[in-house]
């Protein structure tokens, strides 16, 4: 039997503390990776959980007449700036679709990790692409392979954040679907990703923690505006809610606010492992964020509910959120009252 595995089984088991939770991927398929890449290389995850912010807006949709609400991922670094403090090297490689499978087992088995692009047509579990459409190429971490069964193992998000398997037939036909339908071409060599240790010490975790942590202040104090600016955002979500359609693309909408809420407490509670809270403030913040995601989450079981028993937007639905949503507000211009003035006197170190 040829079976082969980068990842040992202390990754396995701490997989869900790399998110805070397996099932609430932390910003998206390729940033969430990028720590388990780090935990396996056992670098610090610092520069990756630092390297984004999270901003409120309203985006225009066929969908919704009014637009729909979603929390977007500022990155604050660069990818090549991130992957540089990381000490990770990224290289971007095309296989033939004959050759996908091959050059896959000789990247695990130099011990690196690939992350492969694929067609999600085909992958069961994406219900907005799946059957539907090849509109939706998206990455996945593979991490070994297994000959006596024929399946390749990777962690992706189908699911929440987790360890799944596919054969190596579905992997060929993802991949090809990729390179047909997708807009990808050989020329460009972006459909896999390779990643290497470039540290000098493989066991060395060590990193300028507050360096780190000053920078990201810095960065975030830069997009104060932008931040704040986003909470207006809010308001015209509750102004339009009696216009909202309540569907199944809303609630999905809904659910990406509630992961981004979620990464975003993550990296505060990441933060504060690192020393960040100067000042007294851990307490009152780690609360508030707390409370935006547990409301976050009402608003979709609300909605979810509702499609459940397909009764349409009611009007009590619409005052529940509406209830929520101003909750949200307040809790959001609170924690800034305290967030900014701690980033302000990390930014002065």
């Amino acid at each position: 039997m040829n079976k082969k595995s980068i990842l040992n089984i202390h990754l396995f088991s701490g997989v869900s503390d790399i998110t805070g939770n397996k099932h609430d991927p932390f910003v998206n398929c390729f940033y969430t990776p990028l720590l388990s890449i780090l935990k396996y290389y056992k670098l610090s995850i610092a520069p990756v959980v630092t390297s984004i912010c999270f901003l409120y807006e309203i985006v225009n949709r066929d969908v919704f007449p009014s637009g729909y609400l979603r929390v977007k991922n500022e990155l604050l670094f660069d990818l090549k700036t991130t992957l540089t403090k990381a000490r990770i090297d990224m290289i971007r490689e095309t296989p033939k679709i004959e050759e996908i499978l091959y050059f896959i087992k000789q990247c695990i088995d130099n011990n690196s990790p690939v992350y492969v692009y694929i067609d999600m047509y085909y992958q069961k579990g994406r219900d907005a692409y799946y059957q539907k459409n090849h509109n939706g190429e998206h990455g996945i971490l593979v991490y070994g392979y297994d000959d006596f069964e024929g399946k390749v193992h990777f962690i992706d998000d189908v699911y929440g954040y987790d360890l799944y398997e596919m054969s190596y037939d579905e992997l060929f036909i993802y991949y090809e679907g990729l390179l047909k339908y997708c807009r990808k071409s050989y020329s460009e060599e972006n459909t896999v990703f390779v990643f290497k240790n470039v540290s000098n010490d493989f066991n060395n975790n060590e990193i300028k923690i507050s360096n780190t942590i000053t920078e990201f202040s810095k960065a975030m104090i830069d997009k104060k505006d932008y931040i704040i600016n986003g909470y207006d955002e809010l308001i015209v979500f509750e102004n339009i809610q009696n216009v909202v359609e309540n569907n199944e693309s809303e609630f999905l909408a809904l659910t990406s606010i509630l992961h981004r809420k979620q990464s975003e407490n993550y990296q505060y509670r990441f933060l504060a492992s690192c020393g960040f809270y100067l000042l007294d403030y851990e307490p009152v913040m780690s609360s508030l964020l707390n409370k935006i995601v547990a409301d976050w989450a009402k608003i979709r079981n609300i909605i979810a509910r509702d499609i459940y028993k397909n009764t349409g937007y009611t009007k009590e639905t619409q005052e529940s959120v509406v209830k929520y949503l101003r909750e949200i507000l307040e809790a959001e211009k609170i924690l800034d009252s305290y967030r900014f003035p701690l980033l302000e006197k990390w930014s002065c170190l």
